[in-house]
């Protein structure tokens, strides 16, 4: 059986790595790399006869996740496996609920990557046991449960690095109500520090390594 796969990943060295390591997957063509969800897209949109997408989620111009939403939506779609650091719960359930195949970290073993696309490409879903203990453990409240609209909005500002006055003049408020919300938001979430805060942001996809990027609500 031949896989023929695009691979997505805005880390050259990365995404080379990950390549020699599919490769040896028998059965298995990379027949294009991407660093974008962009390129992704217009990759797909040749008609290649693509069976398989393994994309990142943090990429610049459109991330993984926007891509996976474009390419589910279509009558006739390749699966999709995302293999990303993001382990927080809410992104892994928006990704399952967008109709990902498998999801893999990248702290996960490279055996586990290449179960996934075994698995995948037989038609099952596939997400590595790192996925699952993250599942299993997760205690942590979700933005959407612990906050209000507007301290979401504040939040992903904080996590993108802007000071307490970009994000005043950028919402219209005052420095003083920022940092009021700043207090409530540490309060609710009971984080105590910055950098732990900062480390929130993350885990929960509120900020985008290639820049800032805003949280959606679920509908």
């Amino acid at each position: 059986m031949t896989i023929r796969m695009i691979l997505a990943e805005d880390h050259d060295i990365v995404r080379s790595g990950m390549r020699m390591l599919l490769e040896r997957i028998e059965g298995v063509v990379v027949v294009a790399e991407c660093r974008t969800g962009t390129e992704l897209l217009d990759e797909l949109s040749r008609g290649q006869g693509v069976d398989l997408v393994i994309t990142d989620i943090s990429m610049p111009d459109m991330d993984g996740m926007a891509a996976l939403a474009h390419i589910k939506l279509q009558p006739t779609s390749p699966r999709v496996i995302v293999v990303s650091m993001l382990d927080s719960p809410d992104i892994i359930r928006r990704a399952y609920h967008l109709g990902v195949d498998g999801y893999v970290l990248k702290e996960d073993s490279p055996s586990e990557l290449q179960l996934a696309v075994l698995n995948v490409s037989r038609g099952m879903r596939h997400f590595g046991s790192g996925v699952m203990r993250r599942m299993l453990d997760s205690r942590e409240s979700s933005p959407e449960q612990a906050l209000t609209e507007r301290q979401i909005e504040i939040l992903q500002r904080i996590g993108s690095g802007m000071a307490t006055k970009e994000i005043a003049f950028e919402l219209g408020l005052s420095p003083k109500t920022v940092d009021v919300h700043r207090a409530r938001i540490m309060e609710r979430l009971g984080i105590d520090d910055q950098v732990s805060l900062a480390l929130y942001c993350v885990r929960h996809g509120m900020v985008d390594p290639a820049g800032p990027r805003k949280l959606s609500r679920p509908v």
